[in-house]
């Protein structure tokens, strides 16, 4: 185990249909509460074996977007000489100065992954309340620094017609890879596209109930989540307002708390947590037998 999934804060300024804090805020009827990682508890979490051996940090959140977290600069540098990272943005909404000082601290070891689903005319139907061109001087700016830099775009409705067209786009930038998400949820029906272009073999109503698990949480995962709450889950999909609250994991949360365990005792727990689910698969969420199903 040598990667981290990290959420690094609970901020985002967009309120795209199919995110877990846009349910949250229609639900409650109140914002998500605005959460950022500590880092002296990140320190003392990583102070054991296992967090000596993480090298990499892929900061990339379910609730949130890491370029709002206000001490992102700081946590890079803190970690630059020992870590490299992989950013995952929508990328709209920050300053020229906040992407050119990103640029001085990442190394060609590093990417941005810019979630773009559309051009200027129509990426704001999913991606509610960005703003174009701050995303787009975004662009302009990290393709000059070092990082590799890859443009993603998730397949919807209004823009399944028009992918060679945001691939022109995004290689004429400058941008060293593009690529296409065919993703399950979408959040309105408006949005959602042909039926090629979704993965049905994540669809909720294709998934057998009596379908066993085979974990793949534990010390060879890399997709151990960190949360901003100060948690460190199994991964990014049990962790979402979905479906955390109703596991057993919520109902022993302490053994996962990054307050009073280090990543050591946390990993112990979370592979005693995955023979449980593999000796008994009743036992698993949903989204633990689409993800890893046997």
């Amino acid at each position: 185990m040598n990667s981290l999934h990290i959420e690094l804060t609970s901020r985002c300024v967009l309120e795209c249909p199919a995110c877990p804090r846009t349910w949250f805020k229609q639900t409650l009827q109140r914002p998500v509460p605005k959460l950022d990682m500590d880092l002296a508890m990140l320190d003392q979490f990583l102070d054991c074996e296992a967090g000596q051996q993480i090298t990499h940090f892929h900061l990339e959140s379910n609730h949130g977007d890491c370029i709002y977290y206000p001490k992102l600069l700081e946590f890079i540098a803190r970690w630059r000489d020992s870590k490299t990272f992989s950013i995952t943005t929508n990328g709209s909404r920050q300053s020229q100065d906040f992407w050119h000082s990103l640029n001085q601290l990442l190394t060609d070891r590093d990417q941005i992954i810019f979630s773009v689903d559309g051009l200027a005319h129509n990426n704001h139907l999913y991606r509610v309340n960005s703003d174009w061109p701050s995303l787009e001087n975004a662009i302009n700016i990290a393709v000059q620094g070092p990082a590799k830099i890859i443009w993603k775009t998730i397949v919807f409705s209004y823009n399944q017609h028009e992918i060679h067209s945001i691939r022109t786009q995004a290689l004429q930038m400058g941008v060293d890879e593009f690529a296409t998400v065919h993703s399950h949820r979408f959040g309105a029906d408006h949005l959602v596209p042909d039926t090629q272009y979704i993965d049905t073999s994540m669809l909720y109503k294709n998934l057998d109930p009596a379908r066993t698990v085979s974990p793949k949480c534990g010390k060879h995962s890399k997709e151990t989540f960190l949360t901003p709450e100060g948690y460190c889950w199994p991964c990014c999909w049990i962790s979402s307002y979905f479906t955390l609250h109703k596991t057993d994991l919520w109902k022993n949360r302490q053994l996962f708390s990054m307050r009073s365990n280090n990543l050591d005792q946390v990993i112990n727990n979370i592979e005693q947590y995955a023979q449980s689910l593999a000796q008994d698969s009743s036992r698993a969420d949903s989204v633990c037998k689409l993800t890893c199903g046997a």
